[in-house]
């Protein structure tokens, strides 16, 4: 193809472009004014379905915290949304047969402060699901002030890790509702 060629290609798509995005803004407006004029939004929505045009899906708010992204050689690299300065993480895993079945068992439970991390060791194409839930560290000394004093906190008799001089509690038994879990995410392992 010459260039005279490409360059008449080129100004075509670029004239088809600008008025179909004018199309596409006049049908928005005029399905718009349908919606408020009527106060049923579903005949603006049908204007613009009718029209041939597609709507975009309204976000949805997820409470998902983190990420499992599978980076080959059987391991998965997660991800956490830190909650806070020296925070502490559990993390559950375990094999499922499909996506939205939780697992029947669990395998090791998983502490630290780390936000990110790579799981090795998972079966090739296995489907696994996780969760986690945070522990925010607990205060080593109170506030000091005319009516209080500086007090230590004991540690609990619960779980404690030390991580950066500042103390975690977890309460006994990992399976207690005593957490605020995150919703289960599914990934399968390459």
């Amino acid at each position: 193809m010459s260039d005279a060629a490409k360059a008449l290609v080129g100004a075509q798509i670029f004239t088809i472009c600008t008025k179909y995005n004018a199309n596409a803004s006049f049908i928005q407006a005029a399905a718009r004014d349908k919606a408020i004029a009527t106060g049923n939004i579903l005949l603006g929505v049908a204007m613009v379905q009718n029209a041939g045009y597609f709507l975009k899906l309204p976000k949805s708010s997820t409470t998902k915290t983190f990420s499992a992204t599978p980076i080959g050689n059987n391991s998965v690299w997660i991800r956490t949304k830190a909650v806070a300065t020296q925070a502490g993480y559990i993390r559950q895993y375990g094999p499922t047969t499909g996506f939205n079945i939780e697992p029947e068992t669990l395998m090791e439970t998983l502490y630290g402060i780390e936000s990110e991390f790579v799981l090795q060791g998972l079966k090739k194409a296995g489907i696994y699901a996780m969760r986690e839930a945070s522990i925010l560290p607990i205060p080593r000394k109170g506030d000091s002030g005319p009516n209080t004093t500086n007090v230590e906190e004991p540690a609990t008799r619960a779980l404690s890790a030390y991580a950066h001089k500042r103390i975690f509690q977890a309460a006994d038994g990992i399976e207690t509702s005593n957490y605020n879990w995150s919703d289960w995410i599914y990934f399968v392992v390459l």
